[in-house]
């Protein structure tokens, strides 16, 4: 909760926002108010509105025995996405609510892994993923590369395209093209499904290691949380400075 509190009330508002402004356009000017930003501790009022609820709702002894599946996670994830992209429909997309980021569009989401990664602790998921075929691997790998590849596509190429097309589309055909592209293509659902396990699997299996004569894949592990907390403070500053000497030298 300290890193939170010293965030979102001195280093968000005072330092990262400020000085960013400062450094491009020279103007240091503080978040407006309220003078809070939670920047990216936002995960930590998440995690204490979770860790409430979880105490409330289930208390000292709470257990749910599900043995791993991957058809499990993957209809868990793909129901939660339908139902984020059916809200988004109703509510404006990036909206904080109690802190949480982006609470209607991914929202859900967080509870779900939150309260899943409980049961898996529970259940030794972990043991489940790593004892997984090749085969099954690799199809995460795959299709883990794969929607990155229709994300950027989605983002860059046929964007512009695809939104031409929509346009045209009556708001029926619109509400569920959008609610299965976010919930199957390029939102949470089943792209989180294959995200999370992708990502597990892969570094479980080819990153598990340490050099003894230079530890520096355990010494970035142990940096992990750090990096994420001053990823805003200092290297971000140091690339908007660089941003701006740039533009500055193209007049």
């Amino acid at each position: 909760g300290i890193p939170a509190v010293c965030y979102t009330l001195l280093l968000g508002p005072y330092f990262t926002y400020a000085m960013s402004g400062w450094l491009m356009i020279g103007e240091y000017i503080p978040t407006p108010r309220p003078v809070v930003n939670h920047g990216p501790t936002w995960f930590l009022y998440a995690l204490l509105i979770f860790n409430i609820a979880y105490t409330y709702l289930c208390g000292k002894g709470w257990r749910v025995n599900v043995k791993f599946s991957l058809t499990t996670i993957f209809i868990s994830t793909t129901i939660v996405g339908v139902f984020e992209a059916i809200l988004c429909l109703f509510f404006p997309e990036g909206e904080n609510v109690f802190g949480i980021y982006r609470f209607f569009e991914h929202g859900s989401t967080y509870a779900l892994v939150f309260w899943g990664g409980i049961i898996a602790s529970q259940n030794n998921w972990m043991d489940g993923i790593k004892n997984m075929s090749r085969i099954k691997k690799g199809a995460l790998y795959f299709g883990f590369i794969a929607n990155i590849v229709v994300v950027f596509l989605f983002e860059g190429p046929i964007g512009p395209m695809y939104h031409n097309w929509l346009s045209k589309q009556s708001h029926g055909v619109v509400s569920i093209v959008e609610i299965l592209k976010k919930s199957l293509l390029t939102g949470q659902g089943f792209p989180a499904a294959l995200w999370l396990l992708g990502m597990l699997a892969f570094f479980m299996d080819l990153m598990n290691f340490e050099i003894k004569t230079f530890s520096f894949t355990k010494t970035l592990s142990k940096a992990a949380y750090t990096a994420y907390l001053i990823q805003f403070l200092f290297p971000l500053q140091a690339s908007l400075a660089l941003i701006t000497v740039i533009l500055r030298a193209q007049d």
